[in-house]
C-alpha cells in the first residue's frame, strides 16, 4: 500500500502547506492545547485535515492514531494552535510517506525479540500464527486514552487508539477496562478468523504491562476501588478461564500499545514503529 499518502495532496489546494519534514508526529505540547476557543477563531480547514488524518489512520497509519485521536476532539473549536499541531502530523505523514503496513514471516523475528527482552515469556512457543495483542491505558486527567493492536502473522490485524469510557480511579483500573476492550475485539477477530477457515485453538497471548490488572485476571481477588468495574471483571475473567485468552507482563519498555497512549521520545517512538512498518 504505498499510495496512501496521496490524500496530503489535497491539503496545499486548501491552503495547508506541506514543508518542514518532521520524524514524530506530535510532542508533549498537544496537551497545552487551548480546551476551548472562541468560535470566531475557528479555522473551516480545520475538520477537513483531521478528517484526512482519520482515513490514513483506518487504512495504515497506526503510528498516527494518537494525534489523530487528540485532535478530533477539537473539530468544533480547533484555532491557530490546533492548526500547528495539525500541520505538523501532516508534515510527519509526508515525510514517512514510503512507510506501509506489510505481512508474513519475515517480520515475526523483530516482535518475538521484544517480547524476549521485555517479558518472561518464551518466544519459542510463539509462531506466525499466535494472535498477539498489546493493551495499554494512561492515568490522570479526565477519560484518559487508552490503545490496543493485534497482530497475525507477520502483520497488524486489529488496532485502535480511544479514550477511556469513564475516568479512572488507578491505574490498575485503567488497565484493567483497557484489557477487557482488547479481549472483546480479539474474540470478534478470532470469530472472523474461524469464519474463513483460520482456526486458532490457541489462546491468544495479550501483553500488559501492570502487574496488578494481571493478577485480577487470574483469580477472585477483588478491590473496594473495583466495585463500579465488576461486569468487567467477571468478562475478562471467564475469557481467562476458558482459555481464550492469556494475559503476561511486559516492562513498559517493550510496549507497542505505548504508542496509542501518549507523545514518546524519538527513540522509543521509532523502535515501536518499527516493528510493525516498513
Amino acid at each position: 500500500m504505498k499510495n496512501h499518502w496521496q490524500p496530503l495532496m489535497v491539503l496545499p489546494e486548501r491552503g495547508l502547506i506541506v514543508k518542514k519534514p518532521r520524524t514524530l508526529p506530535c510532542t508533549e505540547q498537544i496537551f497545552a492545547l487551548p480546551l476551548d476557543l472562541p468560535l470566531e477563531q475557528h479555522d473551516p480547514r480545520y475538520r477537513s485535515g483531521v478528517g484526512k488524518l482519520n482515513w490514513l489512520v483506518t487504512m495504515t497509519r497506526f503510528d498516527l492514531a494518537f494525534v489523530h485521536s487528540l485532535l478530533g476532539r477539537f473539530n468544533n473549536c480547533g484555532g491557530a494552535p490546533h492548526m500547528e499541531v495539525l500541520l505538523n502530523a501532516i508534515r510527519y505523514a509526508f515525510s514517512t510517506r514510503h512507510y506501509a503496513l506489510s505481512f508474513g514471516p519475515d517480520r515475526a523475528p523483530a516482535l518475538f525479540k521484544n517480547i524476549a527482552d521485555h517479558s518472561k515469556v518464551d518466544p519459542s512457543i510463539l509462531s506466525e500464527r499466535t494472535m498477539i495483542a498489546f493493551t495499554d491505558a494512561s492515568h490522570g486527567g479526565e477519560k484518559p486514552m487508552a490503545g490496543f493492536l493485534c497482530w497475525f502473522f507477520g502483520g497488524l490485524l486489529g488496532y485502535s487508539a480511544y479514550r477511556l469510557p469513564h475516568t479512572s480511579l488507578s491505574s490498575c483500573e485503567a488497565e484493567y477496562v483497557a484489557a477487557t476492550r482488547t479481549v472483546m475485539n480479539v474474540l470478534s477477530l478470532r470469530s472472523i478468523l474461524a469464519f474463513l477457515g483460520i482456526q486458532d485453538k490457541a489462546p491468544t497471548v495479550i501483553f500488559c504491562d501492570n502487574s496488578a490488572a494481571i493478577m485480577l485476571s487470574e483469580n477472585n481477588t477483588s478491590s473496594k476501588r473495583l466495585k463500579h468495574v465488576a461486569t468487567r471483571l467477571a468478562f475478562l475473567r471467564e475469557a481467562v478461564k476458558e482459555e481464550k485468552c492469556q494475559l503476561h507482563h511486559v516492562q513498559t519498555q517493550g510496549m507497542v500499545a505505548d504508542i496509542f497512549t501518549k507523545p514518546l521520545p524519538a527513540t522509543q517512538f521509532h523502535y515501536l514503529r518499527r516493528l510493525i512498518l516498513i
